[in-house]
């Protein structure tokens, strides 16, 4: 079936009384735009518009596609919300013969209108309001906490279809979503793809299905309750929060996700780790909500570790547990490198920094030798044994050596040898960074070359098929003015055959008396009757070989279009294939490279531990001053 346009009910909208079969909306007034047009909201795969009638408002949701089994879906879609009594949705009402369009009538969804700002709207105005964020995110937790109770996932959670009413949050657009007795079934939609996991498709249908952007919403708004300066620096609002479908397709050049690590909040580093590796599940059912995001237990089961520096160099990553008690990870924590744990458990468990330990007493002993040797040059010097000159120069050769020695001491005390070797870790895992972040490069440009080459072959393959379309139009446009003017002709005889029975009977009615009048006329009648009949079998047969003539005109072209359509599906395979094939090296690639951040990240976390190790804190403690 061919489903009307946007402008087909734009048309229709205009005189909803006889657009409408529902009495409400048939006696309901659309909501106009400055021209005086119906005002849409146009999305993906509806146009809805908002109707008042009888001082109530009405959201008229007319599908630009529709499928075959929605009337079924909508029917279990609106027990499961009455059942659950929800107070994030709305009651509808799925109406078969909805509205009428061009003569024929399409099914609608009869929602109420809900008076509220989308989400982000909400959140732009109030980014300046911290605490109206932080209860924004607590609301929104609740409310996907209770959805999920009753095994309801709404499908395409994004700013545009979360309302915000006087601080409370309501839900519209139900197309995608799933509530029980739609198990088994595929989804008919995989959302905006800024709230989504670039691995969902329409086989992921469930009630899992919600936990991805429940995770992508509640990290932006606690985000934004911590740093409002977030929105004007990462340039966000319009279709998006704070993460994009870039962030998840490349989580290592994600620049929303570096803030976030590099913010130095404990609770946004957490969330930022923790989001990565949620980023990096292949499996969509397996992500957990964000319920607990504030709680470390709530990450035990998520978090995956690189193992040791050097491992982590050759790509392994290993799953921990986390210890059950905040006791045991601080002793576990103290008991191995700190080097090796998550950026956002570093930042809960807070280890101390690293001092310069004792002994110093040989380091002492070469200060005060040097002390001695310096006391006993000025001694010879007042004593006239030795020049100014010569006693300043064998000062200064004490000075150095003495140095060089305190320098060798220093060197090779263990504090400072752990920190070149973090400072050689990280120097390394920087190499190997970069090294993956041009073979990241070459991919994607590879990936978009493959991407442009199938565009042009759909492209050319378009182009092909718009031509034949063309052709058979003009065509079909031949045959009909070629009935046209055969038609035309029979119409003309018979224009004038019923004329010349006009003028017979006028004179029949003139020259004959009445009583012989009747059956004069009807010999009249009968003979032109019979002189029309071949005339109208002759329109008939016209108007029969021209639909046969179209026929044949389209059958001609869809055998033909039959063979581009193969083809542009044999591109779209073809191509897959290679996208599919990059997507994975890319995938693999953004793994590593996400790896050598975090350890990079980790690396830097623990080097600032040693912030102390340094000559000059060495100098003071040899001079006994902390």
């Amino acid at each position: 079936m061919q489903w009307p346009t946007m402008s087909d009910y734009q048309d229709a909208m205009q005189n909803p009384g006889l657009s409408f079969a529902d009495p409400e909306l048939r006696s309901g007034i659309p909501v106009t735009d400055s021209l005086g047009l119906p005002r849409p909201i146009t999305g993906g795969f509806a146009s809805v518009y908002q109707v008042v009638s009888g001082g109530r408002k009405w959201a008229v949701r007319c599908f630009l596609r529709h499928h075959h089994d929605s009337e079924q879906r909508y029917a279990v879609i609106g027990r499961a919300l009455s059942s659950s009594r929800l107070p994030y949705t709305v009651s509808f009402q799925y109406l078969r013969d909805g509205i009428r369009v061009k003569n024929k009538w399409y099914p609608i969804l009869k929602m109420e209108w809900v008076d509220g700002e989308p989400l982000h709207t909400y959140v732009a105005k109030h980014r300046s309001n911290p605490r109206a964020l932080k209860d924004l995110a607590d609301a929104f937790s609740d409310m996907c906490r209770e959805l999920r109770s009753k095994s309801i996932a709404h499908g395409d959670l994004q700013h545009g279809n979360i309302m915000v009413v006087d601080g409370k949050l309501k839900l519209v657009d139900y197309d995608g979503m799933y509530v029980p007795g739609l198990d088994g079934l595929p989804s008919h939609e995989v959302g905006h793809p800024n709230y989504q996991h670039p691995k969902r498709n329409q086989s992921d249908f469930g009630p899992y299905l919600d936990s991805f952007s429940e995770w992508v919403i509640y990290v932006s708004l606690v985000a934004l309750s911590v740093r409002p300066d977030l929105w004007d620096m990462l340039q966000v609002g319009d279709e998006q929060l704070l993460f994009s479908q870039r962030d998840f397709m490349n989580p290592a050049g994600s620049k929303a996700l570096r803030v976030l690590s590099d913010s130095g909040d404990p609770l946004l580093e957490k969330l930022s780790a923790a989001f990565r590796q949620i980023i990096m599940l292949d499996d969509l059912s397996s992500v957990p909500p964000p319920d607990k995001a504030g709680d470390l237990s709530g990450f035990r089961s998520l978090v995956l570790r690189p193992a040791q520096a050097g491992a982590i160099l050759g790509g392994i990553v290993k799953k921990i547990k986390l210890p059950e008690e905040k006791e045991q990870a601080q002793a576990g924590v103290a008991a191995s490198s700190t080097g090796s744990l998550p950026s956002w458990v570093q930042g809960y468990l807070r280890p101390e920094a690293v001092r310069l330990s004792p002994p110093f007493a040989v380091d002492r002993a070469v200060v005060g030798g040097y002390a001695a040797v310096a006391f006993a040059l000025y001694r010879f010097h007042i004593a006239g044994y030795l020049s100014l000159q010569l006693a300043l120069w064998c000062g200064a050769g004490g000075l150095i050596g003495t140095m060089a020695a305190l320098t060798w001491r220093f060197v090779n005390r263990p504090e400072f040898k752990q920190k070149k070797a973090l400072v050689d870790e990280i120097r390394k895992v920087r190499r190997e960074a970069k090294r993956a972040e041009k073979v990241l490069s070459k991919l994607q440009k590879e990936k978009d070359k493959v991407l442009a080459r199938e565009q042009k072959s759909v492209d050319n393959i378009m182009y092909r098929l718009s031509m034949l379309s063309s052709e058979e139009q003009e065509e079909i446009a031949r045959v009909d003015s070629w009935l046209n003017e055969q038609v035309s002709s029979v119409i003309e005889l018979r224009e004038a055959l019923n004329r010349a029975e006009a003028d017979e009977l006028a004179k029949a009615a003139n020259s004959i008396q009445l009583p012989l009048l009747g059956k004069k006329a009807s010999s009249i009648i009968k003979h032109y009757r019979q002189k029309r009949e071949p005339l109208l079998r002759k329109e008939e047969k016209l108007r029969l070989e021209a639909e046969k003539r179209k026929d044949m005109i389209r059958r001609k072209y869809q055998s033909q279009e039959h063979v581009f359509h193969t083809k542009l599906a044999e591109v779209k395979i073809n191509y897959g294939k290679d996208a599919g094939a990059l997507d994975k090296k890319i995938a693999d690639e953004n793994a590593r490279l996400m790896s050598y951040r975090e350890t990079e990240s980790n690396l830097s976390r623990e080097l600032r531990l040693y912030a102390e190790v340094s000559f000059g804190t060495y100098l003071r403690r040899i001079a006994f001053i902390r």
